[in-house]
C-alpha cells in the first residue's frame, strides 16, 4: 500500500531512520525515540533520554508560492516539473525535543539541526522539496504543577515547500491508513 508523503511524514521518517541508526551505533550516547505525536505521559519520556516529535504548526499560507511569483524561486527544470507533475504545498513544522535533562535536550537540539542540514540535499533530490528553511528555535521548560519534575523541550520551526505529485484527491484515498466501519442500519 502506498503511503501519503507530505513534508511532515518525510521529515519524521528521515529523523526516525537516522536516530535509529545512531541509537545502534552509539548506545552509550544516543537514546532517542522519534514519534508522530506529543508524549502523553512522563513514562513516554522516561523510557528514553529524549523523545522527538514532528508536528504541523498553524501558520498563514505563503502567498508568494502561488501563481507566477513561484517561478522566481525555481530554475527552468523545476518550473517544468512543477507545471507537469503536481502542486506546491508549504507547511510550517515544529520539531520538538522532549527530555527530563536540560543538557541532553540541548545536545540533541544541536544534533537534530545538524542531521536536517546534512539531509537537506536528499529532501530536494529524492522527495521533491523546493524549499526547506529553518525559521526559528527555542528552549522551553514545562513545569508540571503536582510533580517535582520539569520537562525540558527544545523546538525547531522549519518551513518546507514540497511538490505533491498526485493530481486528484481520489489518487490519495488508497494511501490512507485507516479502515472505517460502515454502519448500514441503525440498531436501537
Amino acid at each position: 500500500m502506498a503511503t501519503l508523503l507530505d513534508s511532515k511524514h518525510i521529515i519524521w521518517n528521515k529523523l526516525y531512520e537516522v536516530y535509529t541508526r545512531l541509537n545502534t551505533q552509539f548506545p552509550n550516547k544516543i537514546d532517542v525515540k522519534v514519534i508522530k505525536s506529543y508524549p502523553k505521559t512522563f513514562e513516554d519520556i522516561d523510557k528514553n533520554s529524549a523523545v522527538i516529535t514532528v508536528s504541523r504548526v498553524a501558520a498563514p499560507e505563503e502567498y508568494r508560492f502561488v501563481g507566477d511569483l513561484t517561478t522566481t524561486e525555481l530554475d527552468n527544470n523545476a518550473q517544468q516539473m512543477w507545471k507537469q507533475k503536481g502542486n506546491l504545498q508549504t507547511e510550517h513544522l515544529e520539531i520538538a525535543i522532549w527530555s527530563l535533562n536540560a543538557e541532553y535536550r540541548d545536545d540533541i537540539y544541536v544534533l537534530t539541526r545538524q542531521i536536517l542540514f546534512e539531509e537537506k540535499e536528499d529532501f530536494f533530490r529524492n522527495y521533491n522539496f523546493i524549499k526547506f528553511i529553518r525559521l526559528s528555535g527555542a528552549d522551553q521548560e514545562i513545569d508540571v504543577g503536582q510533580l517535582p519534575r520539569v520537562v525540558y523541550r527544545g523546538v525547531h520551526i522549519y518551513m518546507a515547500t514540497h511538490l505533491l505529485q498526485f493530481q486528484k484527491a481520489e489518487d490519495l484515498v488508497g494511501a490512507i491508513n485507516c479502515n472505517i466501519e460502515v454502519v448500514t442500519e441503525l440498531k436501537l
